[in-house]
Formats: structure tokens, sequence, C-alpha cells
């Protein structure tokens, strides 16, 4: 309680952050950060640990990033009031279980556009083929298709099915070889975005350049589209 009396209302009102987690209506910020700060004090940290930690968190949450969206395949008006940034891999299993979700939300919330980052991890070996493939795919309007294509077949990528289904889908093959050098960059380039925003797993969401959890995505969301 006394690292919560000592620091400022996250929220950014004139009272401490004790005042702001009691008030039934402080912003969603205020709850999840005194819920880290508990988090941290369970794991033995000192006082000073869990003040420093929280700052860190409350900074990583409340930076306002930019991304690159050129060239990155996406769903919803290009001139959306809201963007929701996605990085993803296509052999994280919480990947597979959201894509559907937030499709979904695009869909029922007009004035949301949703684009698709890569951040292949490195203990999944056909995660970086999957988005090299999909990718590329892009430039034959197919991009949407591979992605649903290989969360439904998650547990079958290998460099061979995703050949046979890129063939399936009746892509020029040669074309997609000659644009996987181009699609590999777009990788590396948003891999080194999602480092630079510190996220820490997939998948991981930006609603207009703030970080947002999966779990508060939706009202997040609604609450841009109010302002």
């Amino acid at each position: 309680m006394d690292v919560l009396k000592n620091q400022f209302d996250p929220c950014g009102k004139s009272r401490s952050f004790l005042e702001s987690v009691k008030d039934p209506k402080t912003c969603a910020l205020a709850p999840k950060l005194a819920n880290f700060c508990v988090d941290q004090i369970q794991r033995g940290l000192s006082k000073r640990q869990v003040v420093r930690a929280l700052l860190k968190e409350q900074k990583r949450l409340t930076m306002r990033h930019k991304f690159t969206l050129t060239g990155r395949p996406s769903s919803g008006p290009k001139d959306a009031k809201v963007t929701i940034v996605e990085f993803y891999d296509f052999q994280c299993p919480h990947c597979r279980m959201a894509a559907s979700k937030v499709a979904e939300l695009v869909k029922e919330h007009k004035g949301v556009r949703l684009v698709h980052k890569q951040y292949p991890l490195e203990f999944h070996p056909m995660a970086k083929e999957a988005a090299i493939a999909a990718l590329a795919a892009h430039k034959q309007g197919k991009f949407l298709t591979l992605h649903d294509r290989f969360f439904e077949d998650q547990d079958k990528l290998s460099k061979e099915h995703i050949e046979k289904v890129c063939k399936e889908l009746g892509l020029d093959m040669t074309r997609l070889a000659a644009d996987k050098a181009a699609a590999s960059k777009l990788v590396r380039q948003d891999y080194a975005e999602g480092d630079s925003a510190d996220i820490e797993g997939t998948p991981s969401f930006f609603v207009n350049g703030l970080m947002c959890n999966f779990e508060d995505l939706e009202a997040t969301v609604e609450a841009a589209l109010k302002q």
C-alpha cells in the first residue's frame, strides 16, 4: 500500500495512485498497474525494486508507438479512426485462438483497421518461413487466405506443407519465390519494431499506438471510437 500512496495517479489526475485505484471510475491503467505491483511484491521484491519495476511498466504501457504500416497487410478502412497493430507468430497457439476473434472485432466495428505485423519466435522453427510466404503472397492478394490457412494447419506447418498450401491456393510459385527476399526484409523490420516496443510475447496488440492486452482489446477499441 505504501507504494501506491507515494506514487502519482497513472491516469493523469492530481491525486495519489492509491486514490486512483479506489475510484470506481478510474482509468483501466490504474488497476492493471496495481495488480502488477501486487505481483512484484509477491515475488519478494523490495519496495525500491517494486517502484522501479512499476515506473518501467507504466512507461511501457503509456508510450505511444509509431509503426511502419506501408506494405503490411491490413483489413478495414485505411482512414480508420482506430488502428490495431497486431504482432503475431504463426506457430503460437495463443495467436491462433486470438486470430478469429480479432477479425470479428474489426468486422463488427466500423472505423477500425487491423494491421498485421510478423514476430516469429525463435523456438517456433517454421514461424518465420510461414511469415515470409504469407507476406510474399500478399503481392498476389492472398495474404489473408494464407493467414487463415496457416493458423488452421498450425500443427502441420513445414516447408513442404507451406509449399503445398500455396500451390493449392493457385499462387504463382515463380513469382512467390521472387517476392520472398522483399518479404523476408519486412519480417526483419517487423521483428525489430516489436523489440523496440518491448513486446513480451505473442500476440501483442497496440491500439492507436498504445499497448493493449488481448483481454482489454474490445473495450479499448470501443473507448477509442467514442473519443
